[in-house]
Formats: structure tokens, C-alpha cells, sequence
């Protein structure tokens, strides 16, 4: 196995001259690298301004900064757009991100402004949801009656009857409108894809929520890896049990930002599975340099 030696010079040079980014030759995994500065400068002038808006507003490491916020900007993305690769395959925008970084690194705060935007947007549709459930209720009502009517309607032959019950406009029950969630177990999840919207965010800032959880327990954790790598490709994912609906969806969209402190994530990536399986080469993964005790006191804006 091989990674990458990003070169802090090569890449800054390459910035100057105007030329694309290219990588040095890599080298064997397990050699001790440099941590380098993240490279602001590769992105775009209003990503760019964003990023630094939200790193001096948090004082959080900008690794993290970037990580809540591209995964926010992707969540709003990943329904809109795909990618075609270079060998023909179309595949979902959908990007996972672990940040790796103790307690007292702002995780909580930059994650939750970099969200705030999404989760306004949840509070509109929580409360539409609200007006549209009621509304749903007293329409399904209505419909079940009529169906009935139609049913036990002894005037009518068998073709009169589903001509008319044909012609009946089945209410359709409101969407949940949940787009973030911190916890779920992947019978939820694929659940809320099936009662929601086909695109779902996975964040949290306390890492320890998901990976000590149901999902990743000892009989879970296979499991769950895998439905992860599945959603991560894009690829149909089906439930089939026996005592709820089948389901089989398509084109299902998920997105993930995920800080943990160091401790549980090694615990997380002992158990083997994690890497073995190919969950995570899907991550964008980073480990930042510590700043709390190095902070200055800012005034509030």
C-alpha cells in the first residue's frame, strides 16, 4: 500500500506559475510524514473567504472548519448533480469526512455554524410538516370512507367498482423532514431515505455517539460498514425483514461529517473491519494539530 508525499513547495510553486497540481512520487505507507499547512490556497475565492470566515469566527483547526463546512456545502449539493469519471462511471457528489481532533477543539461550534443554514431550513420544513400531517389525516380519512362506500356499494358490478376506485386520488403522506442525523442504525436510516428525502446528512461532533452505538456494536459493525461503502458508490441499497415493508430504493444520497477524539477512533479502527472492508478509503480523513491553550481572546462579531 502507497500514499501520497504532498510536497508544501511543489504545490505552492505549482500555485504561483498558474499550472495545475502534481503530485510527487509516492511512497511506502507507515513512513513518518510532516504534518503541512492545508492548502487554502487551492480552493476557490468564495470557498476560500467562507473557510477563513468560519476558522477566525471559531478559532476551531481549519482542517475541521473545512470539513463542516464542504460537508454542508455538499449536502446541499448532492441532489442537485453527479460526477461522470474519466472511465464513463456516474457516480454521486456525496463525500465522507472524519476529523480526528480532542475535546476543547471547537468541533461542536464549527460544526454548528456551518449548519446553521441547513438546519433553518429543517425548521421550515418541520413545521410545514406539521400543517401537512393534519391535513393528510383528515384527507385519508375521507379517502378510506370513500373506498369503503365504493366496496360495499351493492349497486355496482366488479368493473363499475374499480373504474371508480381507479378514478380515487390516494393521499400521499408528507415526507419526514429530517435531513441531519447523529445516531441511526442503518435499518433507520435506509427507513428515513423511504419516509423522507433522498438526500440525508450524517454529523455529529461527538463521534462517540455513532461508533459506540448501536450500529457499530460486535454483531453491527460489518453491517453497517458496509451499507456505508454502498451508500458512499451509490449503489441501490434494499431492506428485508420479515416483520416490516420490503424496501428497495435507488439513487439514494448520503452525506457524512464525522469528529471523534483520537481514542475512540482507534478503538473504532482496531476492530480491522474499518479498513479491511474499504469504508475507509472512502474518507477524507484528517488529524490536526491541537490549538486549545493557544487561542486569543477575540472579541465577538
Amino acid at each position: 500500500m502507497i500514499s501520497p508525499d504532498h510536497s508544501a513547495s511543489i504545490f505552492e510553486n505549482s500555485l504561483q506559475e498558474g499550472q495545475p497540481y502534481s503530485p510527487p512520487l509516492p511512497k511506502p505507507l507507515g513512513e513518518k510524514t510532516e504534518r503541512l499547512p492545508f492548502p487554502v490556497d487551492a480552493l476557490g475565492s468564495d470557498l476560500k473567504k467562507y473557510l477563513l470566515a468560519l476558522h477566525k469566527a471559531t478559532q476551531a483547526p481549519i482542517e475541521v472548519c473545512f470539513a463542516s463546512l464542504f460537508s454542508t456545502i455538499n449536502h446541499a449539493a448532492q441532489a442537485l448533480a453527479v460526477v461522470r469519471l474519466p472511465q464513463g462511471q456516474v457516480k454521486p457528489v456525496s463525500c465522507f469526512f472524519i476529523s480526528v481532533a480532542d475535546s476543547g477543539e471547537r468541533k461542536t461550534r464549527a460544526d454548528d455554524d456551518a449548519l446553521k443554514g441547513t438546519a433553518q431550513y429543517q425548521d421550515i420544513l418541520l413545521t410545514k410538516y406539521d400543517t401537512d400531517k393534519k391535513t393528510y389525516k383528515r384527507t385519508r380519512a375521507v379517502y378510506e370512507e370513500e373506498k369503503k362506500r365504493i366496496v360495499q356499494d351493492k349497486g355496482l358490478d366488479l368493473d363499475q367498482k374499480n373504474k371508480i376506485l381507479e378514478a380515487l386520488t390516494e393521499p400521499e403522506e408528507p415526507r419526514h423532514p429530517i435531513l441531519v442525523t447523529a445516531d441511526p442504525t442503518m435499518e433507520g436510516l435506509i427507513k428515513l431515505f423511504y419516509t423522507g428525502y433522498p438526500f440525508v446528512m450524517l454529523s455529529t461532533s461527538e463521534g462517540g455517539e455513532f461508533f459506540g452505538s448501536h450500529a457499530n456494536n460486535k454483531e453491527n459493525h460489518l453491517k453497517t460498514m458496509a451499507k456505508l461503502s454502498r451508500l458512499w458508490d451509490g449503489a441501490p441499497i434494499d431492506q428485508v425483514r420479515k416483520d416490516s415493508d420490503l424496501i428497495f430504493l435507488k439513487d439514494q444520497r448520503l452525506n457524512m461529517h464525522i469528529s471523534v477524539q483520537l481514542s475512540v477512533f482507534e478503538a473504532f479502527m482496531g476492530q480491522g473491519i474499518a479498513e479491511g472492508q474499504g469504508f475507509i478509503s472512502r474518507v477524507l480523513l484528517s488529524t490536526p494539530k491541537p490549538l486549545a491553550g493557544t487561542r486569543d481572546w477575540l472579541e465577538p462579531q
